[in-house]
């Protein structure tokens, strides 16, 4: 994920903080983040979870494959979810 902010931050954000929130199975990150002009923000998310989902695959498939196994999917889009698809951003 940091690496993923890392990329972001480089042309497309400005990051103010971020705070990652461990709570058993429902892990997420809470991220303050102001888009650059000329970046719509659902192309700059997207971009946050297809480049995090590719380390996280990366990381599992070098070190964890039989865990990576769970997270499979009958999908044309993708062979992992990874993401709870009812991610809900929030303007503030």
């Amino acid at each position: 994920m940091i690496e993923g902010l890392r990329h972001l931050v480089k042309k497309k954000v400005i990051i103010y903080g971020f705070v990652p929130i461990a709570i058993g199975e429902n892990d997420h990150i809470h991220i303050l983040w102001q888009v650059r002009a000329g970046m719509k923000r659902d192309a700059v998310q997207i971009d946050l979870l297809k480049h995090t989902v590719r380390e996280i695959t990366n990381n599992m498939m070098d070190n964890h494959k039989d865990e990576l196994q769970q997270y499979l999917v009958d999908a044309k889009e993708r062979k992992y979810q990874l993401w709870d698809p009812r991610l809900t951003p929030t303007m503030v």
